[in-house]
């Protein structure tokens, strides 16, 4: 059995070098979906949204006025800050149509009032611009439009997805804290608002920071959608939105108009494209930051390690248990698996990567089935070679039977006549001589009980016993094997006492249920010291026929009574004792009173004696 323990660790060195990368984030994805149902709903920051409604309502979409007019609305509700997605927008409006060669084209038309207007709420300090891009340390933010490359408003706050890294399913699952040793968007708005608990740098706070590149960043913990506060930015416009949800909050602006595709990103609770927007993958990073419960992917060891136990617990349930147990097994090591790295993620925010887990798993499982059929296929051999040899014992007991049967019975039976002869007969000879003939006797009868026995159990391996029964009183029978053994009782000056009472008739077959009780009276004697007393006690309760044998003799240990009644079975008190026996008598008696529709039992206490209980069905009350 070490041979499949040996190929699970080969299998378990070979999976290691095995990359299941977008496996590991597919299974850690959808555990974190499964862990989104439990998110309360209006727990995150105030997100304001500007949709497709606000056209259908207004006609056209907002103006740089409409947009400062919603700033306004917003700041009266004290919030802590307010997060601006969509900067380059303001500087498109109050367009007028011009005719050209080539058609009517769109020119923006400034309204300095406008822009005046939103620079001077920007000098307040607490709006913010976020933009999506990146730049090299030093190097000047010449892609910003003038003014806001000279205002310290701006936040660099680039999206990331796995497109050539990890999972490379263009799923964003991190977010960019520090590029090139400069902090990035959210760290620098933590600071300004004075959330951080260092002045400079704020980095070693933020939970679950790894390094990537020139770059440092974490894992999102997403939350479902339903777990901010959405509002429509025509609510701001008319100033119908519930301002107490603002207050003291960071509040993100930003659009859902279906123009861009990288206006939306894919998560790992939304992977359809158009569904989640920047600035709520925005809300989502600055919530990570914020409250410390940003995911941790535990270290790569103990994904080893897991996978190491899952596919030693595999090998054992493939080969020990039956296959579908070790199917089941498999199966259900892997949803507890999950299970677990949910509960992992639920109270500690950490994550282990399953892919190798769960493929050990399956792989270690049907890799060792032709083993495990193997082994089936010789245990199958091997118990039809051992059947052929059972077969050819069988036929030699049976021969060897016979000869005993045809053999054996008849010098016996030739001893028994020539002793009764002697004994009735020969009246001249001496007492020593009596007594030598009266052992012989008594020998040849235990012989003959003996290879009776044999006999008996013989024909019952090989076609049963067919009742013969007759109405008998049970009581009658007893009386006639009580004076068969009278003779053996007076031997070790054993007194039989028989407490009868009087009894119906029932339907039992004299012979069987003679052999029984001569089985148990013999035991009785010849396990009781001399001297002592054995009690018979007849009668009727609760619908049987109760029959008890009680003696004083050495008794039976409790842990052999439940293989008192096999047969071939003899207790090692009696075995070590001079008295000598085939172990087939108690399993006859068990064997005739249970065909019968009885039952026989036993208590004992040893040094103290043994009783035997037959219960027989009293057939006039059934």
């Amino acid at each position: 059995m070490v041979l499949p323990y040996f190929l699970g660790g080969v299998l378990w060195v070979g999976l290691l070098f095995v990359p299941l990368v977008y496996l590991n984030f597919f299974v850690s994805d959808s555990i974190q979906k499964l862990d989104s149902w439990v998110w309360p709903k209006g727990g995150g920051p105030p997100i304001i949204l500007l949709d497709l409604s606000f056209v259908e309502k207004f006609g056209s979409e907002p103006h740089l006025g409409d947009w400062n007019r919603v700033l306004k609305n917003v700041l009266k509700h004290e919030p802590l800050a307010v997060v601006v997605t969509k900067p380059l927008v303001f500087w498109e409006h109050e367009v007028a149509e011009k005719p050209k060669p080539h058609g009517p084209i769109t020119v923006p038309i400034p309204d300095k009032n406008a822009e005046t207007e939103f620079l001077n709420i920007l000098k307040s300090g607490c709006v913010f611009l976020a933009y999506d891009l990146l730049f090299s340390k030093g190097s000047p933010p010449s892609r910003l439009l003038p003014p806001f490359d000279q205002v310290d408003v701006v936040l660099l706050t680039p999206k990331t997805s796995d497109n050539v890294l990890f999972a490379e399913d263009g799923v964003t699952r991190r977010g960019f804290l520090t590029y090139q040793g400069q902090e990035l968007g959210f760290l620098k708005l933590r600071q300004r608002l004075g959330l951080s608990s260092n002045s400079t740098p704020s980095i070693p706070s933020v939970r679950g920071l790894f390094e990537l590149y020139d770059s440092e960043q974490i894992w999102l913990r997403f939350k479902p959608r339903s777990y901010f506060k959405l509002f429509r930015f025509q609510d701001w416009l008319e100033e119908t939105g519930d301002g107490s949800e603002l207050k003291g909050q960071v509040v993100f602006i930003g659009e859902d108009m279906g123009r861009k595709v990288k206006d939306y990103v894919k998560t790992p609770l939304e992977r359809e494209p158009g569904v989640v927007t920047l600035t709520e993958y925005y809300a989502q990073v600055w919530e990570n930051i914020i409250n410390q419960d940003a995911l941790i992917y535990l270290p790569k060891w103990t994904t080893h390690l897991v996978t190491f136990l899952v596919m030693l617990l595999t090998v054992y349930a493939c080969i020990h248990l039956p296959p579908l147990l070790g199917l089941l097994n498999v199966f259900g090591v892997g949803a507890l698996l999950v299970f677990l790295n949910w509960l992992l993620l639920r109270l500690g925010g950490r994550q282990i990567f399953l892919a190798h887990p769960l493929v050990g798993g399956v792989v270690t499982y049907y890799s060792l089935l032709p083993y495990r059929l193997y082994l089936e296929r010789r245990q199958i051999w091997e118990v039809r070679r051992e059947k052929e040899l059972m077969r050819q014992v069988d036929e030699l007991k049976s021969n060897f039977i016979s000869m005993m049967s045809h053999d054996l019975r008849t010098p016996i039976a030739r001893i028994q006549g020539m002793l009764e002869m002697f004994l009735r007969e020969s009246k001249e000879l001496s007492l020593k001589q009596r007594e030598a003939l009266d052992f012989i006797k008594i020998s040849t009868e235990d012989l003959l009980r003996v290879l009776n026995a044999i006999l008996t159990y013989a024909h019952i391996e090989s076609q049963g016993i067919k009742l013969k029964k007759v109405s008998k009183d049970v009581n009658q029978i007893l009386t006639e094997v009580i004076q068969k053994h009278q003779f053996l009782a007076k031997l070790k000056h054993i007194k039989i006492q028989f407490n009868q009472e009087a009894l119906f008739p029932i339907l039992v077959d004299p012979e069987l249920m003679g052999q029984v009780f001569s089985n148990l009276l013999e035991n009785a004697i010849k396990y009781s010291p001399e001297g002592s007393q054995v009690v018979i006690t007849s009668g009727e309760r609760e619908g049987y026929v109760v029959i008890e044998f009680q003696d004083e003799g050495m008794g039976i240990p409790e842990q052999e009574v439940p293989y008192l009644f096999t047969k071939f079975y003899r207790g090692k008190m009696a075995k070590s004792s001079s008295i000598k026996g085939t172990g087939l008598g108690l399993y006859l008696a068990k064997y005739f009173t249970e065909l019968h529709g009885g039952s026989i039992s036993v208590k004992s206490q040893v040094d103290v004696g043994s009783t035997f209980t037959v219960r027989l069905p009293d057939s006039n009350n059934s």
